[in-house]
């Protein structure tokens, strides 16, 4: 049974008795507008926390007890550099180090794809202010951002004028058929990049063929 401790955080602030009287420049209420910034400062707090390469403390009377960082629950589908591992997923123990690497956006899309074969449907990705700029350098990202040309016609159009009193001509509009839709991998294919990504990494295999069976109809759910 896992479990983790509590990390107590605390910002404190002091608000003189007459502010509430006097009129202020861009607040109408001090103690508010503290209280806001203190929240922020709370909010940034616990995503350190969160974020950081921790393991969890029990404390005791002369030690702050605190919570066990993402990372120290973390104990597959790694991407790590020389000499480092993870941990043993109950929060106990930090991950080790291995030698610094540039973040590449080939590093990403790695650890997605272990993560998505093993069931999981990652949505959100937490960088330091260093690797924010490198992410947003991304092409996967720039691929994403479109500038619209408004002197392409989106169809084509034709009209021919009209001989008064005779009705108008009618309006022929033609537009490009969308392509066919992909046909999904088979089972078998879905198998075989599994075996392929399990062997990569030194992953055991599920004794379970209907472990499998779930998988592959996740992945054809997500990609309907």
């Amino acid at each position: 049974m896992f479990g983790n401790y509590t990390h107590i955080l605390r910002r404190t602030l002091i608000v003189a008795d007459n502010m509430g009287a006097q009129d202020l420049a861009g607040r109408n209420d001090e103690l508010a507008y503290q209280l806001a910034k203190r929240g922020k400062e709370l909010r940034r707090d616990v995503e350190a926390v969160l974020t950081d390469n921790n393991a969890q403390v029990a404390g005791n009377s002369s030690t702050a007890r605190e919570t066990g960082g993402l990372g120290a629950w973390v104990a597959t589908n790694e991407s790590v550099g020389t000499g480092g591992g993870l941990t043993t997923g109950d929060g106990t123990t930090a991950r080790t180090d291995g030698t610094q690497r540039d973040f590449t956006e080939a590093m990403l899309k790695d650890a997605m794809q272990q993560a998505f074969t093993s069931g999981g449907q990652p949505s959100i990705l937490m960088v330091g202010p260093h690797n924010k700029t490198v992410v947003s350098g991304f092409a996967g990202i720039a691929a994403q951002r479109y500038q619209a040309n408004i002197t392409m016609p989106l169809t084509s159009m034709s009209q021919a004028a009209p001989a008064f009193p005779t009705a108008p001509a009618a309006i022929a509009m033609s537009q490009a058929s969308p392509a066919a839709p992909t046909a999904p991998p088979t089972f078998e294919d879905f198998m075989a990049n599994q075996r392929s990504i399990e062997d990569k990494y030194g992953l055991t295999s599920v004794d379970d063929p209907e472990y499998y069976q779930r998988m592959y109809q996740r992945f054809l759910t997500r990609t309907q």
